[in-house]
């Protein structure tokens, strides 16, 4: 649903049922005027919604977390719902691909399973206790074009798989890791046999104990 208005309007909603109405929304868009009110604070000179009356969104073009609550608490987020157009897919540790609401994935607030990483910067928000530093990273020249780099823990194997495709992946070994020290460390692999002319190419690390 897309809210926008001229300079002059005010866009109003109200319930027609005593018990109350609702829309529900997967995604819901604040352009022009209206968008201009929100960045300022002041979303309710231009949007109304009367007693009785509730919008549901999943998620938007704003701040999910800024938007919940606004207009005395009319406008309510629905994290826990994943739409065909508010979510994204997010890897499991046990390897398998989930549906999660896409505002709260990439929330720097929301630590969803509580592992003490927000879950934008977790790369298994849905998975407490999960390796979370992983990050990969350009190098142009004759060498593998990618280096991933993480820090690993004591004692544990980390595999090292790659797919080019997320709808229906494949994933294939690239290589394994052990650190056998007693401490962290900080590990970079260049993947090898990289095919530069390739148009995407997708990279996960999982460990054992």
């Amino acid at each position: 649903m897309v809210l926008n208005g001229s300079p002059q309007s005010f866009l109003q909603f109200g319930a027609v049922s005593p018990a109350g109405n609702a829309l529900y929304v997967d995604f819901l868009e604040l352009t022009g005027p209206v968008l201009d009110a929100f960045n300022l604070d002041d979303l309710g000179s231009i949007l109304g919604i009367g007693p009785g009356f509730a919008i549901y969104f999943a998620d938007s073009n704003v701040s999910a977390e800024e938007l919940d609550g606004q207009l005395n608490g009319h406008i309510h987020w629905v994290n826990g719902f994943a739409g065909p157009n508010s979510s994204v897919d997010v890897l499991r540790l046990d390897g398998r691909t989930v549906k999660m609401n896409r505002a709260l994935r990439f929330s720097s607030t929301i630590d969803s399973d509580g592992d003490g990483v927000a879950n934008t910067y977790d790369a298994y928000p849905l998975d407490a206790g999960a390796w979370n530093s992983t990050t990969l990273s350009f190098q142009g020249g004759l060498q593998s074009p990618f280096k991933l780099s993480w820090t690993a823990a004591p004692n544990l194997v980390y595999q090292v798989e790659t797919t080019t495709n997320l709808s229906a992946p494949n994933w294939q070994p690239v290589t394994s890791y052990t650190n056998q020290s007693g401490t962290n460390a900080f590990v970079t692999l260049s993947p090898f046999g990289v095919n530069t002319a390739e148009t995407q190419r997708y990279y996960r690390i999982r460990y054992t104990p």
